[in-house]
């Protein structure tokens, strides 16, 4: 389980909300493969695309230390994990998402909502996607980080609290 945020490309007089369930939509009914046979389409990015990532990437690492990169069918993923927390960005391109684990609270869930918030933003900057996040009800472009850490830390305090 992790706090997600959500990128997409903002459609035409729709919301970035609006935006990601047309998205979402779209995406159940072109992923009818899972119920069959056969194996997920791979994401292949355009030159365009890769070069937006390749600045994501650089970015990323500048602005938040060292990060690991992997490809996989559903496109590239980049992960940080070092003395301020753990996060992951998966990117296809037309959409992203950034995801952290729930084992952040206090001054954790803060150093790591930031860390999540600026890499969000230098995504929006660099790829034109606009992104949201659910469980802070914002988005991340104008969003605040203190409000995201706070739901991050609160349900991380109460998983650690109940379920172990």
């Amino acid at each position: 389980m992790t706090y997600d945020i959500y990128f997409v490309r903002r459609r035409p007089g729709r919301t970035v909300v609006e935006s990601i369930e047309d998205a979402n939509k779209e995406m159940e009914s072109a992923d009818a493969w899972w119920m069959g046979d056969g194996d997920p389409e791979p994401v292949i990015l355009t030159q365009q695309q890769r070069a937006v990532w390749d600045r994501i990437v650089l970015r990323a690492a500048e602005e938040l230390g060292p990060v690991e990169v992997e490809e996989f069918l559903p496109g590239p993923m980049l992960s940080r994990n070092g003395p301020r927390g753990r996060l992951r960005l998966e990117y296809a391109g037309e959409n992203a998402s950034i995801a952290i684990p729930y084992w952040y609270w206090g001054e954790e869930a803060i150093s790591v909502a930031e860390d999540a918030y600026r890499l969000a933003r230098l995504l929006e900057e660099e790829s034109g996607l606009a992104g949201y996040d659910p469980q802070a009800d914002q988005d991340t472009m104008t969003g605040d980080a203190g409000k995201a850490a706070a739901q991050l830390a609160g349900i991380a305090q109460w998983a650690q609290e109940n379920l172990t």
